[in-house]
């Protein structure tokens, strides 16, 4: 996927070719308790012969790392963009540092920050089968040593605080700002891992949708204490994207000086000029 130059300093890259694509063999006798069960008065499939999800997949190659493509493409454009942006403008922040990758789906971003020399990852899903195919991408990436996950939804209104009791450094997400439901539950995941981390740094990807959501994420952000700056998107990172969707690459710092408050009704969170946000 990526089109940077040289990953030879990077080790256990492969050409993505995997037996997990293999099908399954036809001659083959079905698992003991999964041998189908007789027909269904209701002309329905017989029980154990329901359609499940995709159980295949491939390696693709995201910048430094190899992640799951189930068919639809590792992950989604603002997860590759994010991991893109790590490896190309945030080295010598990531390395030795501890990272927190929020809503971890196909994982690019937090195992591009254990490639770059991170002294550990953390990865929060709120899937379990994501978290443990992440936990086996960490082992085929080689950096499990440095890899955790943990299986919880950060968008509920307890943040699991556990989670956030570590220190952190440097929090990434992807597609965080689509919502102001989702950007206020950031910006409570943020000074949740801020009580432990007072320097702590967040980059986020997010598509930027023409109905003003995002801009008025970004307001929402500002109201909770975190101010933002757009992060300049090499050509050679951006992918194409629907008319109106082109995505952004936004790191948020926490103001020093801050009064915590609370949007009030009547406040004006419309979204601004589009000059103005990316300012």
């Amino acid at each position: 996927m990526s089109r940077l130059a040289d990953y030879s300093k990077f080790d256990n890259l492969d050409d993505g070719s995997d037996e997990d694509m293999s099908p399954p063999r036809t001659d083959a006798p079905p698992p003991p308790g999964t041998e189908p069960g007789p027909a269904r008065r209701d002309g329905g499939p017989p029980p154990g012969t329901e359609p499940g999800p995709a159980r295949y997949y491939k390696r693709v190659q995201v910048g430094c790392v190899l992640v799951r493509d189930y068919g639809a493409g590792a992950g989604t454009p603002a997860d590759r963009l994010l991991a893109l942006t790590l490896l190309r403008r945030y080295g010598p922040r990531i390395k030795g540092k501890r990272v927190v990758e929020l809503g971890a789906q196909a994982g690019a971003a937090g195992l591009t920050a254990a490639k770059m020399g991170a002294a550990w990852v953390s990865l929060v899903s709120d899937d379990p089968r994501a978290a443990y195919a992440l936990r086996v991408e960490s082992v085929k990436n080689g950096v499990s040593r440095t890899v955790k996950n943990v299986c919880t939804d950060w968008l509920e209104d307890d943040l699991n605080h556990d989670v956030a009791a570590d220190p952190t450094d440097l929090l990434v997400a992807a597609n965080a700002l689509h919502s102001p439901r989702e950007c206020g539950r950031l910006a409570a995941a943020l000074n949740a891992y801020a009580k432990t981390s007072p320097h702590l740094a967040a980059v986020v990807a997010s598509p930027r949708c023409g109905s003003g959501a995002e801009a008025k994420g970004l307001q929402i952000m500002e109201a909770r204490g975190w101010t933002y700056a757009a992060v300049e998107i090499h050509p050679d990172d951006a992918e194409p994207t629907p008319p109106g969707h082109a995505l952004a690459v936004f790191e948020f710092t926490r103001r020093t000086t801050f009064t915590p408050k609370r949007p009030r009704e009547g406040d004006d969170l419309r979204p601004r000029d589009e000059t103005t946000v990316m300012s």
